[in-house]
């Protein structure tokens, strides 16, 4: 994939999606500063299907997310919640929360692939997630949710849910484990995983320009050289 392709996807995308992250991150630069490289699959818990339950006439069941409450800026639209009916014990094992990720498994359409992806903020209220959807945590405390997050939102945004898409009856299927164990996730100091994550929040409706201003000096890292977009089969 060419420089300019890269730039011109990062430029349509969402504000959230942008450059930096690939000119900090990007696989060439993991190399140079000796950081792992790694499936998501290996970095992450297994994922956690969610839940459907049954009807709630009375509206006294669980808020239930579903992809509907997706947008594609990464935040989740809480305007039309559905409550369902769910055993409590599924309530208590699978509850969202601060932190974690959602990922579409079904959905998308043929101008938008499967595989969006929001970031879940605590709120007042309880919330369970819908079984076309799925909930992706890290498994260790090397990985920040935040960065994980970046990674796989500008990931989809470079189109790397597309090769594991499945088309049945007009709805796009995610073939998650495949996605998972194939696409490489840098793994840079938890500092710097930190760093990024805090400057990301910030700036998060003004594609990152805070970065750019910032004190963040990333470039004054062992080994770190001016971005150099390298880009294989998915992100990286």
């Amino acid at each position: 994939m060419s420089r300019n392709r890269i730039e011109s996807s990062l430029d349509d995308a969402p504000a959230a999606c942008n450059s930096q992250f690939l000119g900090l991150f990007a696989s060439d630069i993991a190399v140079q500063n000796g950081w792992p490289l790694l499936p998501v699959s290996k970095v992450i818990m297994k994922p956690i299907s969610g839940e459907w339950g049954c009807d709630d006439p009375l509206a006294k069941g669980i808020k239930v997310l579903r992809t509907a409450n997706f947008t594609d800026d990464g935040h989740i639209d809480y305007n039309d919640v559905v409550t369902r009916t769910i055993e409590q014990k599924k309530i208590n094992a699978k509850a969202l929360q601060e932190g974690d990720i959602l990922i579409e498994k079904s959905g998308g359409s043929d101008t938008k692939p499967v595989g969006r992806v929001v970031y879940y903020r605590k709120t007042s209220e309880n919330f369970l997630f819908n079984n076309f959807t799925a909930l992706l945590r890290p498994c260790s405390s090397a990985l920040n949710n935040r960065f994980l997050f970046t990674f796989l939102f500008v990931n989809y945004w470079n189109g790397g849910t597309k090769l594991y898409e499945n088309k049945t009856t007009g709805i796009h299927n995610l073939k998650l484990m495949d996605y998972l164990e194939n696409t490489f996730i840098p793994l840079p100091p938890l500092s710097l995983q930190e760093q990024f994550a805090g400057f990301a929040e910030q700036s998060d409706k003004s594609k990152f320009d805070a970065l750019t201003a910032s004190n963040l000096n990333l470039s004054r890292c062992s080994g770190f050289q001016e971005p150099i977009l390298m880009v294989g089969d998915s992100l990286l």
